[in-house]
């Protein structure tokens, strides 16, 4: 009876683990570059007031974005790269870079989606 029951327990957890999504990339990449261009225009414009949209709320995002507040923008040159690593349908990771001269700092960006919006929802230093 062991057996039959254990048999049952793995047939059916191999046939759950193995049920694939069809993500549609393109309209993850057309809905994330719209976003994108979006993003990258506040971030000229230095209209820090805006920039909230973009982040999910919550404490780790607000340290973040309080951080990033502190500084004018317009002294960097700040890249968000195009190649994008999609987790799932409503979660992407892509590379921030900000140049100042001769130092750069990476950042690696997770994005989720909300209602068709991609919002930040973690932002950390890439070493």
């Amino acid at each position: 009876m062991k057996k039959v029951i254990v048999t049952i327990f793995i047939t059916v957890l191999i046939s759950c683990t193995t049920v694939n999504k069809n993500i549609d990339k393109f309209e993850i990449y057309s809905s994330f570059a719209k976003t994108k261009s979006e993003f990258m225009e506040i971030i000229e414009q230095n209209n820090k007031k805006k920039i909230d949209k973009f982040f999910i709320k919550g404490l780790r995002n607000r340290i973040v974005l309080k951080e990033l507040k502190k500084y004018d923008f317009n002294n960097y040159l700040i890249i968000l790269s195009d190649s994008i690593e999609i987790i799932n349908a409503d979660k992407i990771k892509t590379l921030f870079m900000i140049n100042n001269g001769i130092d750069t700092l990476y950042f690696d960006v997770t994005w989720k989606r909300y209602n068709n919006i991609w919002k930040i929802s973690s932002f950390y230093e890439k070493y």
